[in-house]
């Protein structure tokens, strides 16, 4: 088991109450739920970016957060990376930049992490953007030099916070697509939050289900159509 997290928050924006989120290797976890359910509170809970209230959070079998025992480790320390809805790359340096700047950060220098991050372009076919500084990018193309960023740095977890969401219905298909490709080859565990059905299906292996800030329901995309648990869920996948 790779994730391991039951997550108990009173965050602000949303309180969430027992999420059992688990990952092994090479599996998609699907968060989905109706808009302002708690999905992105209970991913930015794995990256340490809120904090829990209870409950505890493991990667690879060891801690990064436990209140009752006093446990929590920096974002930045976890090892974990996160895709979001906007791309939010570095408006001032290029698109291989930002994704030399985690390698870079971590302490690897700059020729290697340069080397490294022309290496992953290429392997996502996002070499023709290298030198582009990010307002000379697509949303596309945006979204998959943040992929390349996220990665790059081999987390174990890959957080994907509606990463299609600002794109059109083409370019999110093509996106897809090839987010699917690339994860494919990545070897850790995957946590997607999405509201949209046919991404879900396409992508994800487990699905929670997630509604007023309570799993109602959790199971793989037959197993939640042939014994939906909610009307949300009757509806998703009808």
């Amino acid at each position: 088991m790779i994730l391991d997290a039951l997550i108990s928050t009173n965050a602000e924006e949303f309180q969430l109450v027992d999420i059992k989120i688990t990952a092994e290797a090479n599996e998609t976890i699907v968060i989905i739920g109706p808009n302002g359910s708690g999905k992105t509170t209970a991913l930015r809970t794995i990256a340490g970016l809120t904090k829990l209230s209870a409950g505890r959070i493991s990667i690879d079998s060891k801690d990064v957060e436990d209140p009752e025992r006093g446990v929590w480790v920096a974002p930045e320390n976890r090892p974990i990376a996160m895709v979001m809805q906007e791309a939010n790359l570095f408006p001032h340096l290029s698109a291989r930049a930002n994704v030399a700047f985690g390698l870079e950060a971590q302490g690897v220098p700059r020729r290697e992490a340069q080397v490294r991050a022309n290496e992953i372009l290429i392997l996502l076919e996002m070499e023709h953007v290298a030198k582009l500084r990010p307002r000379q990018l697509s949303g596309g193309e945006g979204q998959m030099v943040a992929l390349a960023r996220a990665l790059i740095i081999e987390p174990r977890v890959l957080l994907l916070d509606e990463p299609f969401s600002s794109l059109d219905a083409t370019n999110r298909s093509d996106m897809g697509q090839k987010f699917r490709s690339v994860l494919a080859d990545y070897s850790g565990a995957r946590v997607l939050v999405t509201h949209d059905p046919v991404e879900a299906s396409s992508l994800g292996d487990h699905f929670v289900v997630i509604e007023d800030g309570r799993v109602v329901q959790s199971g793989s995309a037959n197993e939640l159509r042939n014994n939906p648990k909610t009307r949300y869920v009757a509806d998703l996948l009808s």
